[in-house]
């Protein structure tokens, strides 16, 4: 009898032992640790108080008008002398590519009617049409270089005579940091080549002009 019921003891002990192993290797799964490369995200507390700081402003910049009125002295030598005068003019464009449309206003190398047979004579005028390049647009130093062709005049007292000009120029401006109005001052020099020109000015060939021009654009 002691031992049936020994026997049937040990057949329950293992039953129990077979029914409660997976049981519990079940559950150790579900604290299994993770793939590599699987890590659980760290939890951070929030502070409920916590502001965000503001964005920071926005970068201010200038405005560019497309038409701006410029002034300013000049001067103009074929290197016989050196005349003076005043160069008026409208700049365009807001972008990379723009114009330039001047017309300048110089008494000759000799002056009024001093040495009236000089390259440029008493006086000169020129009218001049210029493709711009803005070499950086942005910014408030703003390079530039210009290719035109227009027309001069030359007055030698009692004669006068037109010719035809191509040029080439450098310069730079200065944009003022105004929100609205476009402000600049510049310089440039610029170098004219003589081209079809009547037997007054047959003897001007070429010559230079230093400008310095405040700009104002709205």
């Amino acid at each position: 009898m002691r031992t049936w019921n020994t026997c049937f003891f040990g057949a329950c002990a293992a039953a129990l032992t077979l029914l409660v192993l997976p049981r519990v290797a079940h559950a150790d799964d579900r604290f299994a640790a993770p793939p590599p490369g699987r890590e659980p995200a760290a939890v951070v507390a929030v502070d409920p108080d916590y502001v965000p700081p503001p964005p920071p402003p926005p970068i201010a910049t200038s405005y560019r008008s497309p038409v701006r009125l410029e002034l300013g002295p000049g001067f103009i030598t074929s290197g016989k002398g050196l005349g003076y005068g005043l160069t008026g003019g409208i700049g365009v464009g807001t972008g990379t590519v723009g114009g330039r449309f001047t017309a300048s206003f110089f008494r000759g190398e000799g002056g009024d009617n001093n040495n009236k047979d000089a390259p440029t004579g008493a006086s000169t005028s020129q009218y001049l049409a210029e493709l711009v390049l803005d070499l950086k647009k942005r910014g408030p130093l703003h390079p530039v270089v210009a290719m035109g062709a227009g027309l001069i005049h030359v007055d030698k007292g009692g004669t006068s005579g037109e010719a035809g000009v191509g040029t080439a120029r450098v310069g730079a401006e200065y944009q003022f940091p105004v929100d609205d109005a476009d402000i600049r001052v510049g310089a440039s020099i610029l170098g004219a080549m003589v081209g079809p020109a009547s037997d007054e000015v047959k003897d001007l060939k070429a010559y230079g002009i230093f400008d310095v021009h405040v700009a104002v654009g709205f």
